[in-house]
């Protein structure tokens, strides 16, 4: 009912979903920077994902996921909490998401989109909410059901490279959590200049 109301909406819309936050003065007194990084083994091939040419800059190469303060049921979630709780990163790339405080950090999964024409028809895009509704083969889901605790004088928290290794038939078989904390502390100092540091909380089950 609610993605058919999306699509009949009749109008083009961009996929909105949190970004790397500029500066940290645009980081809100409710939010918490998470860093980390999620990589694809074997990566992305060139031309390996169909995407029209109006949605190449917000889907190639990028994986959505869902943090939040609490978990959420991706096959179930509602469009609110699809389009707060969603970041959007570049794979292989350090991310710095600004993320919903609570007492704890609550990875849902994610998912990159391979073939958007289940998502996209006609002038309409169904934005965050069409993402987490996709059925076929027309993505890959990444498993989340992480989580980690931080302080509550925890500005930033660092919480690992997640690792999605997939097999021949592009099924996600194995998921690792890298410790790059040095890498990541050096990019958030030289991208922030920040007043407080970036701790190291890794997820875990």
């Amino acid at each position: 009912m609610l993605a058919g109301l999306l699509f009949l909406s009749g109008c083009i819309a961009k996929i909105v979903a949190n970004k790397d936050v500029s500066s940290l003065s645009d980081l809100g007194s409710d939010q918490i920077l998470v860093v980390g990084k999620v990589e694809l083994i074997r990566p992305l091939v060139e031309n390996e994902q169909l995407l029209k040419p109006r949605t190449v800059s917000t889907l190639k190469d990028k994986a959505y996921l869902v943090m939040d303060k609490e978990s959420h049921d991706l096959n179930n979630i509602p469009v609110m909490a699809a389009n707060k709780a969603t970041g959007a990163v570049t794979l292989g790339k350090t991310f710095f998401l600004p993320v919903n405080r609570g007492q704890s950090l609550r990875y849902s999964g994610g998912v990159i989109v391979i073939n958007d024409d289940a998502l996209f028809r006609g002038n309409t895009i169904g934005g965050i909410y069409g993402i987490w509704n996709l059925v076929g083969t027309d993505h890959f889901r990444l498993p989340g059901g992480l989580k980690h605790s931080y302080a509550k004088t925890d500005r930033a928290v660092y919480i690992g490279t997640l690792q999605y290794y997939r097999d021949d038939f592009n099924a996600i078989a194995n998921v690792k959590i890298k410790d790059e904390y040095a890498q990541a502390n050096a990019e958030f100092k030289s991208r922030y200049s920040p007043s407080f540091p970036l701790r190291k909380v890794m997820l875990e089950k």
